[in-house]
């Protein structure tokens, strides 16, 4: 009877022990050799320190895998990191009601291809503050530069391209910053500064700049003074009396102006321009009756001086006539 007690209780225990054991798997994920698993490969061109075989592979902060093997490209000096993606992380798209399902391997990658000409990218992120790093699968900024191409993996494995982690390219951007500054040659630096302090000093003490302040300073102070008398002298009141005279001479202008119009109106230039037109035209047609009037009154005038010479030789000739002259007797 003792017996088989004893036989009882082992036998709870090793029952009580394979429970605890299969519980142990699952907590700690120790069932993952039974999920469908694909293998993918990564390269970077900067430093993987503190990224070790088994450190997460994320896909926008989802573990969606682990990576088992970091090894060195000899060819390019290259860190080549392969990793094994778990597809129980990746399920399809629900259609009608029915639970999404696990991907397959070939669904798997028609997905990643897609995915990567839209951009997504493998890159190292620190795990927390802890120092070591994990494998971040996330999309590139659009405005940043061009990737820069790296060597393809052609063994058969699915290629994830990288692109350098944040501190890769902090680092490099302090890396040029440090070589521009050790570039700078101090010396010849300092050397035109002083050049400039020296013709800055000569500049300042030249007795023309000093005049030419005076002179500054004085033509400062009399337009000073004149700004003063001029608002002494444009008192308010005198900018409204003035306000008001060049109102009244702006109405006096346009009553004036509607005077003017007014008088044009009735002066009827247009019909008085063709009357004179007309009184041109007529002139010229009587041009040839003028000249024969001034000639005419030519001759007159010729008789009547003739008749004053004749008195003023004879004044008796006026009752007696004029005296015929005889011609000569041959």
């Amino acid at each position: 009877m003792q017996m088989e007690t004893e036989k009882f209780k082992l036998g709870l225990f090793v029952t009580v022990s394979f429970i605890l054991i299969c519980v142990l798997f699952i907590v700690f994920g120790l069932f993952d050799f039974v999920d469908t698993k694909v293998p993918t490969v990564t390269q970077f061109q900067e430093s993987v320190q503190g990224l070790e075989t088994g450190a997460l592979v994320k896909y926008r902060g989802v573990p969606i895998g682990k990576v088992s093997d970091i090894t060195i490209t000899t060819s390019g000096n290259l860190i080549r990191v392969d990793m094994e993606i778990n597809l129980s992380k990746m399920r399809s798209e629900s259609v009608g009601g029915i639970r999404p399902k696990t991907i397959t391997e070939e669904e798997f990658y028609q997905h990643m291809e897609r995915e990567i000409k839209r951009g997504l990218r493998a890159r190292l992120e620190f795990n927390g503050i802890s120092g070591f790093k994990y494998i971040e699968l996330d999309y590139r900024d659009p405005e940043s530069p061009p990737d820069k191409v790296l060597e393809r993996v052609d063994d058969g494995i699915f290629y994830i391209p990288s692109e350098p982690s944040m501190m890769a390219g902090l680092r490099s951007g302090v890396t040029e910053v440090i070589a521009k500054i050790a570039s700078i040659d101090y010396k010849l630096l300092s050397e035109k500064v002083e050049a400039v302090l020296n013709n800055t000093q000569a500049l300042i003490s030249d007795p023309h700049l000093k005049r030419m302040l005076q002179n500054s300073e004085q033509l400062s102070d009399q337009l000073t003074t004149t700004v003063k008398n001029l608002n002494s002298s444009f008192t308010p009141e005198k900018l409204d009396q003035l306000t008001d005279k060049m109102v009244q001479s702006l109405e006096q202008i346009k009553i004036l102006t509607e005077r003017i119009d007014q008088t044009v109106a009735d002066a009827k230039v247009a019909d008085t321009s063709r009357e004179f037109r007309e009184a041109a035209v007529a002139f010229r047609g009587s041009e040839k009756s003028f000249k024969d009037t001034l000639a005419k009154f030519n001759d007159t005038m010729d008789a009547m001086s003739e008749l004053i010479k004749t008195l003023d030789d004879n004044p008796s000739s006026l009752i007696s006539g004029k005296k015929v002259e005889k011609s000569p007797q041959k």
